[in-house]
């Protein structure tokens, strides 16, 4: 799920801080010779801070034992069986004698693949009674598992013709005070839409004194996502290329490598890009854009 091939690392060996739970590093080609050979260059800066998802209904679950040590587990959750698989795990009891019962979700986007299940049935299996916990909206924000907080430097290289050289990036994922942040995945993401010759992207996970972060609407693939098509719009303005044409000169097809070496099966970006390119909407942009009204362009998955 969310290309979760990008979970395999790939890192130098290197000493790291002691706050750092772990490294990616993806090179491929020489990354100097990339950017010696590119007629422009652009840098940029982005960051992203801790979002929690919003939804309304807060954290809520109910674990209720029996006589023979099995637990039924009432929970507004999206991850039902990797629920029953963890509160298994944290009980020392067999999968079978757990059930969950998924409720109507008041909202998760991400944020609800377990968190106080487990608690909630250790507490139920402690006083041997049925035991309800419900976060207010206060607990919700101190102990959730919001999306983490990012930083991103990205530099992309490319010739006048519009052939990209090379992209170097680092990234820092705050992954709050439990590992498990999807910095492997933003790496990914950044680095597979386009066909980049020469490439390093680095990243580091660091651990901090805040909410363990979580996921949120495709985690990691949109701070990647929105690093590498602001990267590609400034490019496309200093080169003076329109910006839908710069993408489908260099962008990825079947066969082409991502940064973590498997290839893309059949994606269809290129006609995806074709179809936008031919659409009434791209056709007429200077007309809406003289009327005040924003057209753009980006690639995301």
């Amino acid at each position: 799920m969310h290309n979760a091939e990008a979970n395999t690392d790939a890192g130098d060996e290197e000493e790291l801080p002691p706050n750092v739970s772990s490294a990616i590093n993806y090179e491929r080609g020489d990354i100097e010779k990339g950017f010696a050979e590119a007629d422009a260059v652009v840098e940029l800066f982005i960051d992203s801070q801790t979002v929690h998802q919003g939804y309304i209904e807060t954290q809520v679950a109910l674990a209720v034992p029996d006589r023979s040590d099995r637990f039924t587990i009432y929970t507004s959750t999206q991850g039902a069986f990797h629920g029953r698989q963890k509160v298994a795990t944290t009980l020392g009891i067999s999968i079978e004698d757990v059930n969950i019962v998924p409720m109507p979700v008041g909202g998760g986007f991400g944020g609800k693949f377990v968190l106080i299940e487990p608690l909630v049935a250790a507490a139920a299996r402690t006083v041997n009674r049925p035991v309800l916990l419900q976060y207010t909206r206060t607990d919700d924000f101190l102990a959730g598992n919001p999306a983490p907080e990012c930083e991103i430097r990205i530099k992309l290289g490319a010739k006048k013709s519009g052939e990209i050289t090379a992209i170097e990036s680092d990234m820092i994922f705050d992954s709050g005070a439990r590992s498990g942040s999807p910095l492997s995945i933003a790496a990914i993401s950044m680095g597979s839409y386009y066909r980049f010759p020469n490439m390093r992207i680095k990243g580091f996970e660091a651990q901090t004194h805040k909410p363990s972060s979580g996921a949120y609407r495709a985690p990691g693939a949109q701070q990647g996502t929105f690093a590498i098509e602001s990267a590609m719009d400034e490019m496309a303005r200093k080169l003076g290329l329109d910006e839908l044409e710069f993408r489908l000169m260099n962008c990825c097809e079947e066969g082409d490598e991502r940064p973590n070496g498997s290839p893309w099966p059949k994606i269809g970006l290129r006609q995806t890009l074709e179809a936008l390119q031919a659409h009434p909407a791209w056709q007429n942009r200077s007309v809406a854009r003289a009327a005040g009204k924003g057209i753009g362009v980006a690639v995301g998955g």
